[in-house]
């Protein structure tokens, strides 16, 4: 039997992450969700998840990609899908620098994630 998916949602708006939530219960993946940097960081410890879906643009001074850093100086190696709703060349060259990520940009397909699963 396959081991359930351990999936980190990190987004601050609350009716993305509830969609998303509900549609990876469906898939049958554990979920977990994060609405901002510290609460990110955290959960990543406690629940280290086989793989992260954040949101780039949180409602504070950091950012996904600040927290993705984080998470790798902490030596998780997860698999990270950025989302967001302004792919800037600076974004991508922000991103360039992290292993093990993808960007999807917002709105994001349900179908898209699922090729991650």
């Amino acid at each position: 039997m396959m081991r359930t998916k351990k999936i980190l949602i990190v987004e601050d708006e609350r009716i993305i992450a509830s969609v998303y939530s509900i549609l990876l219960n469906k898939k049958g993946c554990d979920v977990s969700i994060a609405a901002n940097v510290r609460d990110a960081i955290n959960k990543t410890k406690e629940f280290n998840p086989d793989l992260i879906i954040m949101d780039i643009q949180l409602n504070e001074p950091s950012t996904g990609i600040d927290v993705a850093r984080q998470i790798r100086a902490d030596g998780y190696a997860c698999q990270i899908i950025f989302t967001t709703g302004n792919l800037r060349k600076q974004t991508l060259q922000e991103v360039a620098d992290i292993t093990n990520c993808s960007v999807l940009i917002k709105p994001v397909e349900f179908s898209e994630i699922e090729k991650f699963l």
